[in-house]
C-alpha cells in the first residue's frame, strides 16, 4: 500500500500550521500582514485531505487535484504580491475565484465520496436506498454551501462534512487486511488538523468562560471581552482578506475557530456574553454608515465596545468623536433592545449636529397608522445602507407620522462614493422623497404619499 511515515510528518505540518495562528493571535495585536498567516491555515486544511489521499491506495483524478493545486498556489502567490505591493486590496474577481476553487475541492469530494457510498448502499440495500442517499448528500452539500455565505458556523459544518466523506473514502481504499492500529492511525492522521482545531479552540473558550464567570465588575468584564476580541481579523471590501464569501462569525466558539469576523458578528459575540454573565449590553450602531458595536450600561452611563478599533472600553462621547473624525459624518445612532429601536441622535447635542425630520404618510389624503417608514442611501459606492437598520422599522403612530433625528450624511474622501441624501420607503417600497440634514437643528415636515402596488 502506499501508506507511508511520509504521512506522520504531513500531519505534524498540519498540527503545527493550527497552533502558530493561535499563539500569534492571542500574544500580539495582529497587524495586516499577518493576517496572511490565516489563509495559509484554511488553505491547508481544505487541501489537506487531497494531499493525504496520495498515501492511500486509489487517488482521485490526480490530473484534476494537480490543478487545482496550481490554481490555488497561483491565487495565493497574487495575494502575497498584492498585500505587500502598497497595500493594494485583492481584486474582487481574484477573490471569488479563490473561494471558489476552495469550494471546489471540498464539493468535488463530498459527491465523489458520495457516489461511492451510493453504490455501496446500492449494492446492500438495493439502486433506491442507494440513490436517495446520494440525492440527500448533494443537496444537504450544496445547501451548506450557500448557507455558509450567511453564517460562518455553515462553513465550519461544511469543512466537518468534507473531512468525514474523505476519511470514509480513505479508509474504505485502504488495503483489504490492514490492521486495527494503522486504520486507527490513518483516521487520526487524516483529522489531525480539524481536532487540533477544535481542542485548542474548545480550551481558549474555557478559560474566556473562566475569566468572565470569576470577575464581579461588568467594567472589568467589558475591558476582558474588548481585550479578547481585539486580536481579530476583520474581513472588510477594502481589506486585504481571501475568505470574503464565508459568512461572519456571530458566536464566540466560531470565531476562535475561525479567527476573523465582522463588526456586526463581534458585536452580536460580545452582546450575548454580556447579557449572559449579568451585564447589561445591547447591539448598537451607526446604521446610515454600516458599522456596529455594543453599547453597554454602567451605573447609568453608556459605554461602547468596538474591538476593530479599541482595545478597551470607551464612552459614548468619545466613540462618537472618533467617528467624526475619522469618517467626517454620522447620520444616525441605534440601539437595538428587543424588538424597539432606541435612537441616540439627538441625545449627544454638544458633539453632534442633527435635524428632525418629520415624515406624515398620507393615502388619499388620510394618515396611513403602523406603516413601515426605512431611509436608504449608497455608501462607500457598493453599499446600501439602511435608517434605523439592523432589519428594524420605524413605525408611524396614530397621524400617520415618524420622527427621525438626522445627522449630516457628508464623509471625508474614503467614504466615496456616498449620496448626500436618503431615499424615503415605506413598506419596502421607494416613494421617490429624499431627505437630508443641514445639522442646524432645523425641523423639517414632509408630508408622503403612501406608494401604490
Amino acid at each position: 500500500m502506499r501508506f507511508s511515515n511520509r504521512s506522520g510528518a504531513l500531519s505534524l505540518v498540519a498540527i503545527i500550521l493550527v497552533l502558530i495562528p493561535f499563539i500569534l493571535r492571542f500574544g500580539i495585536s495582529l497587524s495586516s500582514p499577518l493576517y496572511v498567516i490565516y489563509d495559509i491555515l484554511y488553505i491547508f486544511i481544505i487541501v489537506y485531505p487531497v494531499v493525504f489521499i496520495r498515501f492511500i491506495k486509489g487517488n482521485i483524478k490526480r490530473e484534476i487535484i494537480v490543478l487545482i493545486a496550481v490554481l490555488s498556489v497561483s491565487l495565493y502567490i497574487l495575494h502575497v504580491s498584492l498585500l505587500l505591493n502598497s497595500g493594494q486590496p485583492i481584486n474582487n474577481f481574484s477573490l471569488l475565484a479563490f473561494d471558489t476553487i476552495l469550494y471546489a475541492i471540498m464539493l468535488f469530494f463530498i459527491l465523489f465520496a458520495a457516489s461511492f457510498l451510493s453504490t455501496l448502499l446500492k449494492r446492500k440495500y438495493g439502486k433506491l436506498i442507494g440513490k436517495a442517499c446520494y440525492i440527500t448528500v448533494i443537496i444537504g452539500a450544496l445547501l451548506l454551501f450557500i448557507l455558509s455565505w450567511i453564517d460562518a458556523r455553515y462553513f465550519l459544518i461544511l469543512i466537518l462534512l468534507y473531512y468525514f466523506f474523505s476519511l470514509f473514502y480513505n479508509i474504505f481504499n485502504a488495503e483489504k487486511d490492514i490492521s486495527e492500529a494503522l486504520r486507527g492511525r490513518i483516521i487520526l492522521e487524516h483529522l489531525a488538523p480539524l481536532l487540533v482545531l477544535l481542542i485548542i479552540s474548545g480550551m481558549a473558550y474555557g478559560v474566556a468562560m473562566y475569566k468572565l464567570s470569576y470577575s464581579t465588575d461588568p467594567r472589568e468584564k467589558t475591558d476582558l471581552i474588548t481585550e479578547m476580541l481585539t486580536h481579530n481579523r476583520w474581513c472588510y471590501m477594502e481589506n486585504n482578506c481571501l475568505f470574503k464569501r464565508i459568512g461572519q462569525a456571530t458566536d464566540l466558539f466560531t470565531w476562535l475557530m475561525l479567527g476573523y469576523s465582522r463588526c456586526g458578528g463581534v458585536a452580536h459575540i460580545s452582546t450575548d456574553l454580556l447579557n449572559q454573565y449579568g451585564v447589561e449590553a445591547y447591539y448598537a450602531g451607526f446604521p446610515g454608515e454600516d458599522h456596529f458595536f455594543v453599547v453597554v450600561n454602567i451605573s447609568g452611563r453608556l459605554y461602547v465596545i468596538d474591538p476593530g478599533l479599541y482595545s478597551k472600553t470607551v464612552t459614548m462621547e468619545e466613540r462618537i468623536i472618533d467617528r467624526l473624525k475619522n469618517w467626517g459624518g454620522i447620520s444616525y445612532i441605534a440601539i437595538y433592545r428587543g424588538n424597539d429601536v432606541i435612537e441616540l441622535t439627538d441625545k449627544y447635542p454638544g458633539i453632534l449636529s442633527y435635524d428632525t425630520i418629520i415624515i406624515q404618510i398620507l393615502n388619499n389624503g388620510k394618515s396611513v397608522p403602523n406603516a413601515c417608514v426605512t431611509l436608504k442611501h449608497k455608501f462607500q459606492t457598493y453599499k446600501v445602507t439602511e435608517i434605523p437598520g439592523n432589519g428594524y422599522c420605524l413605525y408611524t403612530n396614530s397621524r400617520g407620522e415618524v420622527v427621525i433625528h438626522l445627522g449630516v450624511p457628508y464623509y471625508i474622501e474614503k467614504a466615496q462614493y456616498y449620496e448626500p441624501f436618503f431615499h424615503v420607503y415605506v413598506d419596502g417600497k421607494d416613494t421617490g422623497i429624499t431627505v437630508t440634514s443641514t445639522g442646524t437643528n432645523t425641523t423639517h415636515y414632509i408630508v408622503v404619499t403612501y406608494p401604490s402596488k
